[in-house]
């Protein structure tokens, strides 16, 4: 709890914080976030330029750098924007006064700070994958993927797009889009979404997919669905192809219950067990986080990576590094070209 009580007191401050510095480039922040590691602006009131958004995530070996602000290009992807990214600039200060002058101590400081600010579980840094941060102007991901804005990540939103869905993907420096899919999840099982938790379901606070979850006839159904939906993200052409796979049933007269319909948003959207579209990052703070088109390049968006904190691989991870528990959607865990 005083822990959350801190995070919430450095919210409110930044919000009305008197800048010393403010970097508004993604260039300047990421040099901004490297200058704060290394101790350089013990002392100062560090903020971020108001165009800014920022993406943490790790990266499974050191050939694959990011160029997309989704790592694996998916329509939907997980961002923050400059008042978190105030707080990733007092995290690296912490962590640099906290080391000592130690950069590698702060590295790693840094990384535990932000897992616990965000909800990731465990917090402690996966020593297999390379953490980096993604940087790249608001302004340049509006008129670059014209076809969403940025939004908070609530059910509400989602159904909205969802009615209306344009796929799109990025290619040869341009959107390329085909008809809009229609994609209606009706009355009732929005209300079962947006008012019952996948873990009430299950009747678990661990992933309610995969081999440790309960073998209830619901978590089991909820599975088939799942990994049906899986198998066409897969193989068929990411998580688009998953949203033109239920449309397409949905033209053939399938009406798709809740469960359906949750194992859909898991896979396509990531909408995780904890997941309760609210729109919160934590402890009901007001929300700073968004979804972004994910395939857009970072040359598009003026972004740059900075890199975190580096590790040698010895070994290939089997599993993502971490499972996202809150902020309450995970964008970040699937493969797909889309």
């Amino acid at each position: 709890m005083l822990k959350s009580i801190l995070i919430l007191a450095f919210l409110a401050a930044s919000a009305h914080a008197v800048c010393d510095y403010t970097f508004s480039t993604p260039t300047e922040w990421t040099t901004g976030l490297d200058g704060a590691l290394k101790g350089n602006f013990d002392g100062y009131t560090l903020c971020s330029g108001q165009d800014l958004m920022a993406r943490f995530k790790e990266f499974k070996n050191n050939n694959n750098l990011p160029t997309t602000v989704h790592e694996y290009r998916n329509f939907w992807a997980f961002a923050v924007d400059y008042m978190f990214m105030d707080e990733f600039l007092r995290f690296a200060q912490i962590a640099a006064s906290t080391a000592g002058g130690n950069l590698d101590v702060a590295r790693d400081l840094f990384t535990r700070n932000v897992n616990t600010a965000v909800g990731v579980d465990p917090v402690n840094p996966d020593t297999r994958y390379t953490y980096y941060m993604i940087a790249f102007r608001k302004s340049n991901m509006v008129n670059a993927a014209s076809i969403y804005n940025p939004y908070p990540p609530t059910w509400d939103n989602l159904f909205t797009q969802h009615r209306n869905l344009i796929p799109c993907t990025w290619q040869n420096g341009a959107d390329q889009c085909n008809a809009a899919l229609n994609i209606n999840f009706g009355q009732q099982v929005e209300f079962d979404l947006k008012n019952t938790l996948a873990n009430q379901i299950c009747m678990t606070s661990d992933e309610f997919y995969g081999v440790t979850a309960p073998t209830t006839a619901d978590c089991k159904e909820f599975r088939t669905h799942a990994e049906t939906f899986e198998g066409v993200r897969n193989n068929q052409g990411g998580v688009l192809a998953v949203s033109a796979y239920v449309s397409d049933m949905q033209q053939q007269g399938t009406v798709l219950n809740s469960l359906q319909a949750r194992a859909y948003f898991y896979v396509a959207c990531s909408a995780t067990y904890d997941f309760q579209g609210d729109g919160f990052v934590f402890n009901n703070a007001p929300a700073n986080e968004f979804v972004v088109r994910g395939d857009v390049p970072l040359d598009q968006l003026d972004g740059t990576y900075y890199v975190v904190l580096p590790h040698a691989f010895a070994e290939e991870p089997a599993e993502p590094a971490q499972r996202r528990l809150n902020p309450k959607i995970s964008l970040s865990t699937f493969r797909g070209s889309a």
